[in-house]
């Protein structure tokens, strides 16, 4: 081992399930109007399998130039942004940003220092050495980082020993791992490595668009979306108005569940309807404009309001590699979630022994589950889904394994044992609960016939 190294585990404390969600932090002098929107960039890639290694005495190897465009990610409403390789896939959920190239994902948590948790990091880290290498600077602060390393290959990077970074009000996680089904084979080349540093380096903050004064509340309780109340024509509107459903609804960003929540409306608050796009109302929020779901508000006086050209942001999540799904007796892994398609059945497995086994809803035909063996990416304890003739909000326990497929809790529906779906794998809530606390990032999900 060379000089500036060391082994060392993480302690049970530091591997505890940590959660996060973001916001802002006032910072004269950087914001979104001083980042271009691409740049290129020289990385210059090291010959040794560790670019964090400390150069040895005598000659060195010439290095491998390589260069990347990158590309600027602006949060308006939380008030930070970072610069990132164009080529590579990103997502913007729910208090997470995801950016991946193959198997490979670098998972962005964030959250206002007033708010409640959501994403969670990995409990436990996979079989591996931690091999501690030179801190990222972030935002002015060292953020302390650490190799996960079998059997010579990189498997995952670790920063902050998995814990919350402190950057002004702001609460940030980095999570970087090869997702791929089959952990033997997976590897982090150097040059992601580097890649990866940039983008951590690359993080500024600014003055949020919005005001966090009091928490955001979690959820506490979770009932069915409510029907739209049929509003009456009205002959002479002054105004087009969205009057929130009793239950209240959230403000949003943008046209989409992907765009970050700015706030919640209280049960018949209402807001100026100024344009719509798809089944969503562009509304005026304070001094700036935001986005309502339609089933969720009553709207009236809509019937001269524009349509917008606004697209909204796709949500399309990490490992695009499917691998074949493998009958459970093949599967050498510790804990990991076996999909029955045909009978409609979840088994969490610990190695070969089924430990629990719950009847679920799977893809309906016209909307299957995707088959393959994949690895739980992110888990949330709540998010809002939405397609083209559903929409649901704070659904529980979410366990996303591939893309926009997950495992999630089930509150609108008992027909456990019968395929109801868009693709995800319904659970009832209370077994939900159970498998989150069950799996961790990382966990293999085989899904079959």
């Amino acid at each position: 081992m060379k000089s500036g190294k060391r082994k060392k585990h993480i302690s049970p404390v530091g591997l505890l399930v940590l959660s996060l969600v973001a916001i802002a932090l006032v910072s004269s002098g950087c914001g979104p109007d001083r980042l271009p929107p691409t740049e290129v960039v020289t990385v210059v890639k090291p010959t040794a399998t560790d670019p964090a290694t400390e150069p040895t005495d005598g000659p060195s190897p010439s290095p491998e130039v390589q260069v990347t465009e990158l590309t600027s990610y602006v949060n308006e409403p939380y008030g930070f942004s970072f610069r990132y390789p164009a080529s590579w896939e990103l997502v913007d959920g729910r208090n997470y940003v995801s950016l991946s190239q193959g198997t490979t994902s670098l998972v962005i948590g964030y959250r206002h220092m007033s708010e409640d948790p959501n994403i969670c990091c990995r409990g436990h880290l996979p079989e591996g050495e931690i091999v501690e290498v030179n801190p990222v600077p972030c935002a002015g602060e060292e953020v302390d980082k650490a190799l996960l390393v079998c059997e010579g290959e990189t498997k995952a990077v670790v920063y902050e020993d998995t814990n919350e970074i402190a950057v002004g009000e702001l609460r940030f996680l980095f999570y970087l791992e090869d997702f791929g089904a089959d952990y033997a084979t997976a590897n982090i080349p150097p040059e992601v490595l580097i890649q990866v540093d940039h983008v951590i380096t690359s993080l500024e903050t600014f003055e949020p668009a919005v005001s966090f004064e009091t928490a955001t509340p979690r959820p506490t309780k979770l009932p069915p979306t409510p029907e739209p109340t049929p509003v009456p024509p009205t002959a002479t509107p002054v105004l087009a108005i969205a009057e929130a459903q009793p239950e209240g609804t959230n403000v949003r960003a943008g046209p989409g569940t992907d765009f970050p929540r700015l706030g919640t409306l209280e049960g018949g608050a209402e807001l100026e309807i100024v344009a719509r796009h798809s089944d969503w109302w562009q509304v005026v929020y304070g001094d700036d404009l935001a986005w309502v779901y339609d089933g969720v508000v009553a709207a009236s006086g809509t019937e001269g309001v524009p349509q917008t050209a606004v697209v909204p942001t796709a949500v399309s999540p990490s490992p695009t590699l499917i691998p074949t799904p493998a009958p459970p007796s093949a599967i050498g892994e510790g804990r990991w979630i076996d999909v029955d398609i045909s009978e409609q059945l979840l088994t969490a497995y610990e190695g070969n022994q089924a430990v629990r086994s719950t009847a679920v809803s799977t893809g309906l035909p016209q909307t299957p589950t995707v088959m393959g063996q994949f690895r739980i990416w992110i888990k949330l304890r709540y998010d809002d889904m939405s397609g083209p003739d559903y929409y649901l909000e704070d659904v529980p326990y979410v366990m996303y394994f591939h893309r926009g497929y997950g495992l999630h809790g089930t509150f609108w529906h008992d027909n456990f044992g019968q395929p109801m779906s868009h693709g995800c794998v319904n659970l009832p809530t209370s077994e939900a609960a159970w498998v989150f606390d069950f799996v961790d990032v990382g966990t293999l999900v085989n899904v079959h016939e």
